[in-house]
């Protein structure tokens, strides 16, 4: 199942808190209920960086909502709400 986010921290920092969240238990995060609720393992998840280098917040957001559409996560992933873009219909 794929999902797509956006994050200010590093790479190495958001995998350790989506490994933390899994092993904890912690289903409030899409990432860690999926994996609390399947049969998947801690050595199932990846993750890739598939853009960076943003000026701004607002510019990271828009990417990930951009991302969320290309990849259907909204509907067939691990995205539950279109955060930021949440207030525009796009359907």
């Amino acid at each position: 199942m794929k999902g797509t986010g956006e994050t200010g921290q590093t790479r190495r920092q958001r995998l350790n808190s989506h490994r933390f969240n899994i092993k904890h238990g912690n289903t409030d995060v899409p990432v860690a209920a999926n994996f609390c609720s399947n049969t998947h393992s801690i050595k199932d998840l990846q993750v890739s960086v598939l853009k960076g280098n943003f000026k701004t917040q607002q510019e990271r957001k828009e990417w990930e909502f951009k991302l969320m559409r290309k990849f259907n996560t909204l509907n067939c992933g691990l995205n539950r709400d279109r955060s930021l873009m949440s207030r525009y219909d796009f359907n």
